[in-house]
């Protein structure tokens, strides 16, 4: 009896010193999917591709870009907010997911509580341009050609609630 006792006091104190061993997958394990809430060939898009490619190579791991537009970036938004929080399905965020609460009733996720910032991928400076041609020569000037015939100077942003809509 003693001796089994000991056995097992011995066996219950080897179990307690040897740590367990925890099967930890390597990540990713899987292929990692970039949602970019934008059309394609947009400055989001054209990052996001860039950045598949190099991770891809870094991780040897497949990472895909999907296009999931809609709603200003809503759409795409809302679905990763709403995907598992494994770090498999991330978001090519934009400056319109920040505008867009204060434009939308209800845009579905909250920045703050649903994302996790990882890394600044780009900067994209807006541009205002036009043809040489056209008459006015600042922004001031395109103002007041503006106001002086409505409905005759038009340009082109994402629609509206777009980044180039609001500061147009």
């Amino acid at each position: 009896m003693n001796r089994r006792l000991l056995a097992a006091l011995g066996l219950a104190a080897a179990a307690a010193v040897v740590p367990a061993t925890a099967v930890a997958q390597a990540w990713p394990a899987r292929p990692v999917k970039i949602v970019v809430p934008f059309s394609a060939a947009t400055a989001a898009d054209i990052a996001a591709r860039q950045l598949a490619t190099r991770l891809a190579d870094a991780w040897g791991q497949g990472v895909v870009v999907e296009n999931v537009m809609g709603a200003g970036g809503n759409i795409g938004a809302v679905a990763v907010a709403k995907a598992a929080p494994d770090g498999y399905t991330l978001l090519m965020a934009g400056i319109n997911n920040v505008i867009n609460p204060s434009l939308y009733k209800d845009v579905g996720y909250d920045m703050s509580r649903d994302f996790k910032p990882i890394a600044r991928v780009g900067v994209a400076p807006l541009a205002f341009v036009a043809n040489p041609a056209f008459p006015p020569s600042s922004v001031t000037e395109l103002i007041v050609l503006a106001k002086a015939k409505p409905g005759t100077v038009l340009y082109g942003s994402g629609g509206n609630g777009s980044v180039m809509h609001l500061v147009f």
